[in-house]
This record gives structure tokens, sequence and C-alpha cells, in this order.
């Protein structure tokens, strides 16, 4: 393997004094300087040392924390037909008994705009009733966000109240 070539910084001794050349302009250091620049390059090692050891240590923890989730999630896989059966079913039975509640709503606040078509206010009303029946208290508190995407965005199992 070929040997890496050092880029930046080399150093040439020039009687009690080290020259630093550089690839940028060229700069003198002295006695003290040299020493200064030692104890800074070994406290930049050491300090990177010490980050190295560390990212070791958090690469280990998340290691065991993705190990540790994934033995949790393989144990709550087995019950997820299931669940996902009696959500759907919970939602709806919620949606048949808020579905009427979330019409009187949409129809008791929405204001038709005159600049719209009725074709184009029904489908705000529409969208206006979606939201009203996503963010209901009651299918907050009883159905999982995934299974109320699934129903009542992906499968549509709202019906349109309006034309």
């Amino acid at each position: 393997m070929p040997e890496k070539k050092k880029i930046g910084v080399r150093f040439v001794e020039r009687g009690n004094k080290v020259l630093m050349k550089q690839d940028h302009p060229d700069f003198m250091m002295d006695d003290r300087e040299v020493l200064i620049q030692i104890g800074q390059l070994e406290n930049a090692i050491t300090k990177a040392e010490q980050q190295l050891e560390h990212s070791k240590q958090q690469q280990i923890q998340f290691q065991d924390g993705i190990k540790y989730n994934n033995d949790r999630l393989k144990d709550l896989k087995k019950f997820e037909k299931k669940m996902v059966i009696i959500q759907e079913s919970k939602a709806r039975v919620i949606f048949s008994e808020i579905k009427e509640e979330c019409r009187k709503k949409v129809d008791k606040d929405y204001t038709p705009d005159d600049a719209l078509t009725e074709d184009q206010n029904n489908k705000q009303k529409w969208r206006i009733y979606q939201q009203t029946v996503a963010t209901h208290k009651r299918v907050a508190k009883e159905l999982a966000p995934k299974i109320m995407q699934k129903m009542y965005y992906k499968e549509h199992i709202l019906d349109k109240p309006w034309g």
C-alpha cells in the first residue's frame, strides 16, 4: 500500500528554531511557540480519541436499543392482526355514532363561499367534515392513528353527506 503523503504542514529545523512549512505562508516558531503547538496538538489528539471512544460507546448503546426494540416489536407483532380487526370494528361503530353529530357541526359552522360553485362548497364541507371526524374526542381517545388514517382516508368508510 502506498504511503500517504502528508498534506498541509512540514517542519524543518533551522538552528534553535523550527520552520513550519505550510501550503499557506511559512511561519517561524520560537521555542515557546513550538511547545505551545505541541501542547495544543496533544490536547486535540486526546480530545479526538475521547470523542472516538464516546462514539464507540454510543454505537454499542444504539445497537442494544435496536436489538431491544426489534425483540419487543417481534413480540407485539404476534397480536397485530387481532388488534387491527378490533380497531377497524371500533372505527366503524364510532363513525356510525358520531357521523350525524359531525355533519350537523359542519352544517352549522360552514358559511358557503359565494365565489365557489355549489360543488366546490360541498367539497370544502367534505374536507371540514373529514377533519371534524378525525379530530373528534372519541376518535382521538379510542383509535390508533394508523387505523384512523387507513379507515377514513384510504378505505373511505366515511359517506359523503353532501352531493
